[in-house]
């Protein structure tokens, strides 16, 4: 399976998140610690509430804001990266 076909998603138990405005609070339930997420995280956020590859992240980007592949792609790889740091993704493939 290619890594863009990979299902991505948060991990659930560990969070907890409220749209507010054009942005989205999120709380780690497990540090106690809030992050606040602009309006293009919230955007990959909302894809990874429901479950989505790779791909569809990149996808979601391109077609919000107009940016080409290799932008997207950069800027959505830099966002996972920042979720497994923290370990609030779950990539069950």
């Amino acid at each position: 399976m290619e890594q863009t076909e990979v299902r991505l998603k948060l991990n659930d138990g560990d969070v907890s998140w409220l749209p507010v405005e054009d942005q989205i609070v999120v709380l780690d339930l497990r540090t106690s610690r809030y992050m606040s997420l602009n309006d293009s995280a919230a955007r990959l956020w909302a894809v990874l509430a429901g479950g989505g590859t790779f791909a569809d992240l990149v996808a979601t980007l391109q077609d919000a804001y107009g940016i080409d592949e290799e932008r997207a792609t950069g800027d959505t790889a830099a966002f996972l990266e920042g979720l497994r740091d923290r370990g609030l993704l779950d990539e069950a493939g």
